[in-house]
């Protein structure tokens, strides 16, 4: 199943928890999760969808912090410092680019290390 097909999926099959609580859509983002334990130091690239969380905004009238993630795709899983995340991250990109590039464009990346930032500064 295409990238695109998996984001209508997430926008239109929902659960009942899903069909409270998931608004419309605030960005999608390509990332490598990590645990946050550095004895197990998981890792795993993802490409996440993030909704707006209706119950937040009826709670706090406003967009919240709190949202509604749905993962669109993910790779393997990493454990003990293991690497291969970001590198993994990096391929999907690049397929996405090469075979999906109206859902690659719409995806916020991390930066690539030595790639033009904004500011002029290189992230390296």
């Amino acid at each position: 199943m295409s990238l695109a097909d998996e984001l209508q999926r997430a926008e239109t099959e929902k659960d009942e928890w899903h069909q409270k609580a998931q608004g419309p859509l605030i960005d999608i983002l390509g990332q490598v999760w990590w645990c946050m334990d550095e004895e197990c130091d998981c890792t795993q690239a993802q490409i996440v969808a993030r909704f707006e969380n209706l119950n937040m905004r009826a709670r706090y009238g406003r967009l919240n912090t709190f949202i509604v993630p749905r993962t669109l795709w993910s790779g393997a899983f990493h454990t003990d410092g293991e690497p291969g995340a970001n590198e993994e991250l990096s391929a999907k990109r690049a397929d996405l680019e090469a075979n999906e590039p109206a859902i690659a464009v719409r995806i916020l990346w991390p930066p690539v290390p030595g790639e033009h930032q904004e500011g002029g500064k290189a992230n390296g």
